[in-house]
């Protein structure tokens, strides 16, 4: 579809098309379009995208209007329902266990943008300026060949749009909805969670403040505020802005951090969830199932949000659907506090595996931590699958079979809810597979502020597809590269911890990537220097100290990752020799195939440390001499979680070492 001037020529860009797949009924589609100035034609290609069958099109109208009033009066899609029916439990998504009971309050939410924040004052439920807006969803208005390309429309009560309300002066929005609090929640800790937030929030309940909350997501407790058995009033109010003029970005009252260029996300791009649990004792933060199949075993490294006293046990209960399969149980554990860690090992041999031919091989976790007395203190649940990913020689190993990564770079985690969701990663899996592609890299290649849209279903469906991803990691740019300085290492630790926990446990990422094209090198591309052995730090200290810094920053953000996760390999997008991966841009483009292949004869032949990725392609993989300077720090030589029981430490950093074992200056 697309409007043409009378010159023939194109106007008003490529306005959304309806669109479905796979095998459906008739489905009655309607949608309002202002029409571009200078528009005096209207071309419209009803087509059928896949690789066969048939799609039938019937009573396609086409009616112009010469005001909004008179398309509004005759506007027939659907009104929205009232706020009781909107905001019902009763087919909300819910997750329940003897610890926690978890609602999902994603839906479509009243929405008021607000001009001055100083000014910003609630209205009442009825009041007319009420719109409506969909949650989680990006705020419309900044366009982009990158940025997200649905949400477009913010609604009246009736169900029409809204199209006064300039997407792009947005820099505040209030959010409201009710909801009817079970009474069997009195007398626990309630919290409102946010998976992701662009980029800061204010908490109300029932009117009263409850706190706020920071990019990228977390939670804040309502316990306070909050009435179980009674009907409850949930406010938001939302802010993401670029002060231009000082290139900052607000955050909310007396916290505004640096940024550079436009929010192109701005809002609540992820779910949001309103959780009861109870109000005494050690709380758990996650836990991240570690799996050998080489060894046939299975570790649960498990995290503590509060303080744990002594005398405590973990129990995991492992279910293959509804089945329960294993039961695990800990040694006693140490007293630790709030933030460590601690871990238990068991033997597992029999499991089925996850692999990119059996993706819903899939297990689920309950972890439950036990008192001295067997009694369930807090318990948590998750998915996983046991699998392996290593690097042996100059290859890659997944569950003991040599794999090539096949990459593509896969767009939607910076696009548009409709780009994002279960039935789209289908489709993107299906296409990439007939392509011999396995492995896809997301568009983020960092983690700034605004940058992201939805990012929860990119690797998670796409894992279930049997398609491998690599994670992208904080950029140290954003950190001003001084990471030896605590404020900003501490703060890069808790973007990068907020990632890796919330995809820990999915089966399908298998790499962390970081710095994107930034630590680059003269000659990286040079096919003799494509051995792992070659290091440009030397003279680079001496001739490009600027760069030299950049590079050890790196190896700095890489340390902070490991220290976190060390069971995956990490690379840093166009470095050359740096950490785990040898990784550079080098398009040939039209050049012969013997030429392609002579360009890694050198590395074939005498690489000795890192795998090779070329253009993107993870084609193999060698450690050598990074997994020296690993062991030298402390972390084990198979880049995986100790195995000894009942071990208490704190989520901290190990110091890293160079190739040759000195400790950079």
């Amino acid at each position: 579809m697309a409007f043409y001037d009378a010159n023939k020529k194109q106007v008003g860009g490529w306005p959304p098309m309806f669109e479905t797949f796979g095998s459906t009924g008739w489905i009655q589609c309607e949608r309002i379009y202002t029409i571009p100035a200078g528009a005096v034609r209207l071309a419209i290609d009803p087509s059928m995208y896949g690789k066969s069958g048939t799609i039938a099109f019937r009573n396609l109208t086409v009616k112009a209007y010469r005001s909004r009033e008179e398309c509004d009066a005759d506007f027939s899609g659907p009104a929205l329902p009232d706020h009781a029916r909107l905001w019902s439990l009763d087919d909300v998504e819910r997750h329940t266990n003897d610890s926690r009971d978890t609602i999902c309050l994603n839906t479509v939410w009243q929405f008021l943008p607000v001009k001055e924040l100083a000014a910003a004052k609630l209205p009442e439920e009825d009041a007319p300026e009420w719109r409506y807006f969909k949650v989680p969803g990006i705020w419309p208005g900044i366009a982009g060949w990158n940025a997200p390309d649905s949400m477009q429309l913010i609604f009246h009560a009736d169900g029409t749009p809204d199209e006064t309300i300039d997407g792009k002066s947005i820099n505040h929005a209030w959010y409201r909805r009710t909801i009817d609090v079970p009474t069997s929640w009195a007398g626990r800790k309630i919290e409102i969670d946010f998976d992701f937030i662009q980029t800061c929030a204010q908490i109300f309940i029932n009117g009263r403040k409850c706190g706020d909350i920071y990019y990228p997501g977390g939670s804040v407790d309502v316990s306070a505020a909050i009435k179980p058995g009674k009907t409850n009033e949930i406010a938001l109010l939302v802010s993401a802005r670029v002060e231009e003029g000082e290139s900052r970005m607000f955050m909310a009252p007396g916290r505004i951090i640096t940024s550079t260029g436009q929010l192109y996300c701005r809002g609540i791009p992820g779910n949001l969830w309103l959780t009861a649990s109870s109000p005494t004792g050690a709380k758990l933060s996650d836990t991240h199932v570690i799996t050998s199949v080489s060894k046939g075993e299975i570790t649960f490294d498990t995290g503590f949000a509060t303080p744990l006293p002594a005398h405590h046990r973990i129990q995991a209960e492992i279910f293959d659907g509804e089945e329960k399969v294993k039961v695990f149980l800990s040694p006693e554990l140490k007293a630790a506090e709030a933030g460590e860690r601690q871990s238990f090992s068991a033997t597992w041999r029999d499991a089925k595996l996850w692999d990119v031919d059996t993706p819903r091989n899939l297990y689920r976790v309950r972890l439950s931590l036990l008192n001295a007395a067997g009694n369930i203190v807090d318990q948590i649940d998750d998915t996983f699958g046991f699998r392996e990913f290593s690097i042996r020689g100059r290859d890659f190993y997944l569950n003991g079979r040599k794999i090539h990564l096949r990459s593509m770079v896969g767009m939607n985690t910076k696009r548009g809810a409709d780009e994002s969701t279960e039935e789209m990663y289908r489709i993107m899996a299906e296409r990439a597979r007939d392509f011999g592609i396995n492995h896809l890299i997301g568009t983020n290649y960092n983690f700034a502020p605004g940058s992201i849209s939805f990012l929860e279903l990119f690797h998670r469906e796409t894992s279930k597809q049997g398609i491998l991803t690599t994670l992208s990691l904080p950029h140290v740019m954003h950190f001003k590269w001084k990471l030896d300085e605590p404020e900003f290492r501490d703060a890069y630790r808790r973007q990068a911890e907020y990632l890796i926990r919330r995809f820990q446990n999915v089966p399908g990422v298998v790499l962390y990537v970081a710095n994107h094209n930034a630590t680059g090198y003269f000659g990286d591309q040079n096919p003799l220097k494509i051995d792992g052995i070659y290091s440009p730090d030397g003279e680079m200290r001496k001739l490009q100290p600027g760069q030299y810094e950049r590079r050890r920053q790196a190896l700095l953000s890489a340390e902070i990752i490991h220290s976190l996760d060390p069971t995956r390999p990490l690379y840093h997008h166009e470095s050359g020799n740096l950490s785990d991966l040898y990784s550079i841009n080098c398009y040939l483009n039209w050049a012969p195939r013997q030429e392609r292949s002579d360009w890694f004869a050198h590395w074939s032949e005498t690489g000795k440390n890192r795998s090779s990725c070329l253009n993107g392609v993870c084609r193999t993989s060698v450690r050598g001499r990074v997994i020296a300077a690993r062991r030298s720090s402390g972390l084990p030589k198979d880049c995986s979680v100790s195995g000894s029981m009942n071990t208490t430490r704190r989520s901290s950093e190990k110091k890293h070492t160079d190739s040759t074992g000195r400790k950079p200056t």
